[in-house]
């Protein structure tokens, strides 16, 4: 991320305003490409899991902080725990005020606790994006599954589809 930030968008000499973040919606396909070849070869996968809100139940819909707990825990049961290393370390965007922080911590810390050993270390931290390059690219990966389901626009997806591991629709329409 840092690499791509500083050879295509704050080339030496060439911009006074310089760029600190990639976000999918503000990046250039030619950018997000540049960035995928640099870590082609790191070992890693996208999991993703849309929701489709227009089949959302009704009672869930003023329930935001609920459904986002559901939510993250459906994703994270497709992740394999069980062959963590020394530690886990699960980093998320800095969006949620600090009750909905220790609510969301002690909701997942009770859900994973059967699926990842005692002897390996588990962290949760809610970072800005702005100061991990880790979520900068989670926030690439996510603008291409979004523009995938709400554009029916692939171009960016197809570029890191080997990477996909996972990928649903929660509450997918209803067939005819």
């Amino acid at each position: 991320m840092r690499k791509t930030i500083k050879r295509l968008l704050n080339p030496k000499g060439r911009r006074k305003r310089l760029v600190e973040e990639l976000k999918g919606n503000a990046t250039s396909l030619r950018v997000k490409e540049y960035f995928f070849r640099q870590v082609t070869g790191v070992h890693f996968g996208v999991y993703a899991l849309t929701l489709n809100k227009e089949w959302l139940y009704p009672e869930l819909q003023g329930r935001k902080e609920r459904l986002y707990n559901y939510l993250a825990r459906l994703i994270l049961d497709q992740l394999p725990f069980e062959n963590a290393g020394a530690a886990v370390n699960l980093i998320l965007d800095k969006r949620k005020r600090a009750a909905h922080v220790q609510e969301f911590n002690r909701y997942v810390q009770r859900q994973l606790e059967d699926r990842i050993p005692p002897n390996v270390r588990f962290r949760i931290t809610h970072e800005n994006s702005k100061d991990n390059p880790g979520l900068q690219a989670a926030d690439l990966f996510s603008w291409g599954v979004f523009r995938k389901y709400e554009r029916g626009d692939s171009t960016w997806y197809e570029v890191f589809r080997g990477k996909v591991h996972y990928d649903d629709v929660y509450l997918p329409p209803k067939r005819k």
